[in-house]
């Protein structure tokens, strides 16, 4: 008989802010909160060659190990929400792309990715996107 081990998904969330016209420290300015990073247009991605294509700042939560998306979720959402007059106000009058990333890496099983009404309704209020990439590693 074998065993075999299985690793819980790895889930991350991050809020990215961005711009091809407003520079990140003129953003860092207006939002109501300090980002926990910041690139600007034609800065390297890592150690590669590509280029940002946009300046921008976001707000990067801790990975968590989990089988469910939506906690971590209302995480950035619960960071959000004592400043999110502030936060429309300042994205709407710089026409500012906001975007709620999640990414999900499993070995096995994908961990569950549904939203409730009220959760979809709270990234709506905010003016957010959603992107949700999903990614098979297998051992």
């Amino acid at each position: 008989m074998s065993t075999t081990m299985t690793r819980d998904p790895t889930i991350d969330v991050r809020l990215n802010i961005s711009s091809l016209t407003v520079t990140s420290e003129r953003m860092i300015e207006i939002l109501p909160f300090t980002p926990t990073k910041r690139w600007s247009l034609g800065d390297a991605v890592g150690k590669s060659s590509v280029r940002c294509r946009d300046n921008g700042v976001a707000i990067v939560l801790p990975s968590e190990v989990g089988w469910h998306l939506e906690p971590v979720v209302l995480k950035l959402l619960d960071l959000l929400e004592p400043m999110k007059s502030a936060f429309v106000r300042a994205t709407t009058d710089e026409m500012l792309d906001c975007q709620l990333a999640c990414m999900a890496v499993f070995t096995t099983s994908p961990p569950s990715c549904s939203l409730e009404a009220r959760t979809i309704g709270r990234i709506a209020e905010l003016g957010l996107s959603f992107d949700l990439d999903l990614i098979f590693a297998p051992e």
